[in-house]
Parts: structure tokens; C-alpha cells; sequence
């Protein structure tokens, strides 16, 4: 636009999505109160007593609210694994604590922080080792690591829910890290002991603004719940709006996790589309992407947000230099609507450790490059 490249100072309440909002001082307009903020207005009003403080503000036009903008502040992340060689590198570094030490600071900052759980938890079982295989189960453990560097929600609708490296059954590794995730106080989207279970939103109050999480799987359908039957919310097109409207009257905005796409690519597929339109349609704020392994594009439609895939988050997909990148997603809402949204891009570090990289170093360029190259490629709606 004729503006690109224009720093301006506006109130935190005329922010908008078309515009980056800059950490200043460390102040965070999109996750921050007001009043915290470095530059701000302060009115001050010396008295003897404080009803006159009253007469006067009330006079001077002073007695509404100042600086008493809250913003909620969202992170989502990609995909999170820890099993076979990331587990291995987690071990070998003193737990799973150590994948998150250089980001666990911004996911503690959110006031809802939500990870893409790509695994089931086993507590009594053998995590996946560090040998060549697709059948992926990660430790109990997890769980506390996710939950004590901020995490609050796990979005576990995926096409490893309920693997099991050790014999045991899938509803053995479903009751695990329902336990696990409980005990860690991580709320859980996209599972449950039924299709309606599955189905069903999380809620959560963060930040004076209330979210509901609804959480789907689009690639296999080995672990689907159904009626009187245990599994994952498989994604249907036909119920998506359906939930997504019954999810809008329970809370000031309805996100939408979804594992689908086309592994390794760069751009979605018209299935995708089409969800993230149903998703917009029934009155959806935002709608998360995982799966690819990859970073894929952004796109507004309407007044919502879709990211098609964060790419990988803590993973073990060293064989590329795409596969061992991702991106961080920070989104800030009030009751009514978007402030606007943040990128912030990583590189997977030592085989399974995120690390924020500078947008405009040779490694952030590149995952920025890719997101907006595949994002100027979408058709026009």
C-alpha cells in the first residue's frame, strides 16, 4: 500500500490487522494492558481531598476510562513431537523442559497459549526411540513440560493420536494422555469418549476474553470417534459450521485448529480452502493449520485470520532445511474483534529445539519468503 514502511504511534484501540504492531520497551500492544505500556497518557489531579479530585476530573471531561485497554494476547504453535531422536536429544539434554528453553518465555506471556500435539503420552509404555518408524507415541512427561512453560491448550486431533510403539492398544495411549494432560492442568481439543465428545469446543477465559478451541483431524480416519466410540473429531464439511456457529454462542470468538494438507508442500490444497470459508462463514475468528511439516500462507477472509500451517515446532525432521523451520503465531483479540497478528519465525535447533531467528537474518527471510510467495499463489476467493 502508499503507507508500506510508515512507523506511526496510534492509540492501542485504533489498531488494526493491516498494520504490525511493534514491541516497544517490551510492551506488546497486541498482548499488554495499555497501562503497562512506556508510552502512554497519565492525567494527574492534586487535591486535599478526593471528592475534589472527582469535581475536577468530571469538569475537565476526565472521568471516563483511560489506559484501561486489555488486549488478549493468542499464541499457536506447529507441530509438537517429542519422540523418537527429538526424545532421544531431549534425554540427552536433561528432560523436556530443554526443547522449550528459548521460547517458553513468549509462551508464558500469552494469555492463551495453544500447541499442536502431534502424539499420544504414555506413562507405562516405551516412548518411540530414535530408530526409522512412523508409529509415534511420546512420553508422559511431556505433559508437565508443556504445561509449566504456559501451554494451556493441546490441540490433539491428529493422525498419531493414539500410536503405540510398545504393544498395547489405542485406547491405552488415548486414556494416558487424557490423564497426563489433566494432571498437568493442559486442557485437550479435538478427542474425546465419543463423536460428540470430540466434537465438542473448549472454552477458556484468557485475558477478560472468552475462546472457544475446536480442534479436527483431515488426513486419516484409523483413530475417528463415532458414536459410542473413543477417538479423535475427524473433519466433517458437512458439521464444521455447524459447530463452529454452536461454539460462536459460547464464547467471543471461535478458534479453529485443523491437522490437514498435503505433507512437505508449500501451499494448501482447494480442501483446505474450503474449510478455512466454511470456518469464516459460521463466524470463526481464526483457524490454525498443521500438518505439513511446512510453513504455508496466511490469508484473511472476511474478518478472520487463517494460517495454513506454522510448519514444525519441536520435531525431528532434520533431512531439510524446510522441515526444521516453522513459525511462531501471535494474534491479539478484545471482546469484539482482531487488534491484528504477528509472525515470528524459528528454526528447529540440535534435532529438536525451536529457536527464534531474526526475520531479517538469511534463516527468517527464508520462512518469510516461503509464506508470502505461497500466499501471493492463492487464487482469488
Amino acid at each position: 500500500s502508499a503507507s508500506a514502511g510508515t512507523i506511526a504511534l496510534v492509540p492501542i484501540d485504533a489498531l488494526t490487522p493491516d498494520a504490525l504492531a511493534l514491541v516497544v520497551d517490551g510492551h506488546d500492544p497486541l498482548r499488554d494492558p495499555a497501562r503497562t505500556a512506556p508510552l502512554r497518557a497519565e492525567r494527574w489531579v492534586h487535591a486535599m481531598d478526593i471528592a475534589i479530585v472527582d469535581v475536577v476530573a468530571a469538569a475537565l471531561g476526565w472521568d471516563g476510562p483511560l489506559n484501561d485497554y486489555d488486549p488478549a494476547g493468542v499464541l499457536a504453535t506447529g507441530d509438537y513431537l517429542a519422540v523418537r531422536c527429538a526424545w532421544a536429544a531431549m534425554e540427552a539434554a536433561g528432560g523436556p523442559d530443554s526443547a522449550l528453553a528459548d521460547v517458553r518465555h513468549l509462551l508464558r506471556a500469552a494469555d492463551l497459549t495453544i500447541v499442536e500435539l502431534e502424539s499420544g503420552l504414555t506413562s507405562t509404555t516405551t516412548p518411540t526411540p530414535c530408530v526409522h518408524t512412523f508409529t509415534l507415541v511420546g512420553p508422559a512427561a511431556a505433559a508437565q513440560s508443556l504445561a509449566d512453560a504456559g501451554v494451556d491448550v493441546a490441540t490433539r486431533a491428529a493422525n498419531h493420536a493414539f500410536d503405540c510403539w510398545d504393544e498395547c492398544a489405542p485406547e491405552q495411549i488415548r486414556a494416558e494422555t487424557d490423564a497426563a494432560l489433566a494432571a498437568a492442568g493442559v486442557l485437550s481439543a479435538g478427542t474425546g469418549e465419543d463423536l460428540d465428545a470430540a466434537r465438542a469446543p473448549v472454552v477458556v477465559a484468557a485475558g477478560g476474553v472468552r475462546f472457544a478451541v475446536l480442534a479436527y483431524e483431515d488426513i486419516a480416519t484409523g483413530y475417528d470417534a463415532a458414536d459410542g466410540v473413543p477417538g479423535v473429531a475427524h473433519l466433517d464439511l458437512a458439521t464444521l459450521g455447524d459447530d463452529v456457529r454452536a461454539a460462536v454462542g459460547l464464547a467471543d470468538h471461535v478458534i479453529v485448529a485443523v491437522h490437514w494438507g498435503v505433507e512437505y508442500t508449500d501451499d494448501p490444497t482447494e480442501r483446505q480452502r474450503t474449510t478455512a470459508r466454511i470456518a469464516a462463514d459460521a463466524g470463526a475468528s481464526l483457524v490454525i493449520g498443521n500438518h505439513p511439516h511446512r510453513v504455508q500462507p496466511v490469508e484473511r477472509i472476511d474478518q478472520m485470520l487463517v494460517v495454513y500451517a506454522l510448519g514444525n515446532f519441536v520435531f525431528d525432521q532434520t533431512w531439510s532445511v524446510e522441515t526444521q523451520q516453522g513459525a511462531l503465531l501471535e494474534v491479539g483479540y478484545t471482546r469484539e474483534r482482531m487488534l491484528g497478528y504477528r509472525l515470528r519465525p524459528l528454526v528447529i535447533a540440535d534435532g529438536f529445539r525451536p529457536v527464534l531467528v531474526d526475520p531479517a537474518s538469511d534463516s527468517g527471510r527464508a520462512i518469510f519468503e516461503r509464506m508470502w510467495t505461497a500466499t501471493d499463489r492463492l487464487p482469488s476467493p
